[in-house]
């Protein structure tokens, strides 16, 4: 009886013990987890600056942003601004919608108004957690509406196209990996175009690869990581008045470092592009660089 007895201690005293380790070590991987990119909740978690898709945030996060760009080439510059809203419907599922406003010019030529208006979904096919490491594969889908106006570059006295003139369609896979120091990712997509009048702007494919480190990752304070990423955009002639128009297309890869910042509320993000190989079709003036800044506040209470 007393062996017994000194067996269902033992036993008891592992069982504790176990428990007490158990529960150490899950403290360790909470305090691990939450330092480095991971150090704030995943809607201000570090992102790619100009490469689509990684917009996976949390039930019911809503955040504005505003997006501006200012691309400088041979006697050519073009700035953009996008304000735009996103909102997570569910954990693996979100929703962006963004409206362009631009200012184009080309040989003295300008052209400025609204771009086209953008619907797009984000679904996680695929994920896996570890202790201090994610990863995810992502489905993007969106479709434009054609609410900005078709200048034609090519024997138009207007200076660039603010949008397709008709319904675009683009659908893209990204695959990324996070960790408590380094983050990298991978996308490709395609943007299918539709025509109207007998103008068609050609189908797009896009290719894009970054990579980045973490600096700064306090707890419930701030996250600053630097990135640099790969962008590349490869363009199909268009086919204008139904005659094709060999001056149009081309492709191109821009090499852009940026460095990210954020605070449970606040997003900033600024980065430099240089323009590093550039094939156009036809007589077309080239892209040399551009800069970028990404600003964005989320509005719900941040959760605990």
């Amino acid at each position: 009886m007393k062996c017994i007895q000194k067996l269902y201690l033992l036993m008891l005293v592992f069982a504790v013990s176990t428990s007490l380790y158990a529960k150490e070590e899950y403290s360790a991987w909470v305090n691990q987890s939450k330092q480095g990119n991971f150090a704030l909740p995943t809607s201000q978690q570090p992102g790619p600056l100009i490469s689509f898709g990684q917009n996976i945030v949390d039930k019911g996060d809503f955040q504005l942003y505003s997006f501006f760009d200012y691309i400088r080439g041979q006697h050519k510059n073009s700035k953009e601004i996008i304000p735009y809203l996103l909102y997570g419907i569910r954990e693996d599922l979100s929703l962006l919608v963004g409206l362009p406003i631009q200012w184009l010019q080309a040989n003295g030529n300008r052209e400025s108004g609204l771009g086209d208006l953008a619907f797009q979904g984000e679904y996680v096919v695929y994920e896996k957690d570890t202790f201090t490491s994610t990863y995810q594969v992502t489905l993007v889908g969106a479709i434009t509406a054609p609410t900005g106006s078709v200048a034609q570059v090519v024997s138009r006295s207007r200076a660039a196209a603010l949008g397709f003139g008709s319904p675009s369609f683009f659908i893209g896979v990204t695959s990324n990996y996070y960790a408590t120091d380094w983050l990298w990712w991978i996308s490709l997509g395609g943007v299918l175009t539709t025509q109207r009048d007998g103008t068609k702007f050609g189908n797009e494919g896009w290719y894009q690869a970054g990579f980045g480190r973490n600096i700064i990752g306090k707890k419930d304070c701030c996250i600053i990581t630097w990135m640099v990423e790969a962008t590349g955009f490869y363009d199909q002639h268009a086919r204008i008045d139904g005659i094709l128009d060999c001056n149009t297309g081309g492709n191109s890869i821009t090499i852009t470092p940026s460095l990210w910042f954020s605070t449970r509320r606040f997003i900033a993000q600024f980065g430099v592009g240089y323009v590093a190989y550039q094939h156009l079709f036809g007589q077309q003036q080239k892209n040399r660089w551009l800069v970028a800044l990404d600003v964005g506040w989320k509005f719900n209470s941040p959760k605990p």
